[in-house]
């Protein structure tokens, strides 16, 4: 497994591999994420934490393009 350990000042601020901006997820009348930002830079690791029905899944079913989010881009 290979890991990648850059440091923070080996960084560029655009190497981003996931970017989010603006996402919105809803059903119905109950809005899942509003206006939700989220970078991940090349060498990251994020964990994304949170109790059952709090849109974890939702979340990333809509980065990887499983589901189309009412708003907002992700690249």
């Amino acid at each position: 497994m290979a890991v990648d350990r850059t440091t923070d000042g080996d960084r560029d601020d655009d190497d981003f591999v996931i970017s989010v901006k603006g996402l919105r997820n809803s059903f119905g009348e109950a809005v899942i994420h509003e206006a939700l930002d989220l970078d991940v830079r090349r060498g990251e690791i994020l964990g994304v934490v949170g109790g059952s029905g709090t849109g974890k899944s939702v979340l990333m079913r809509s980065i990887i393009g499983l589901q189309t989010p009412d708003a907002g881009t992700i690249e």
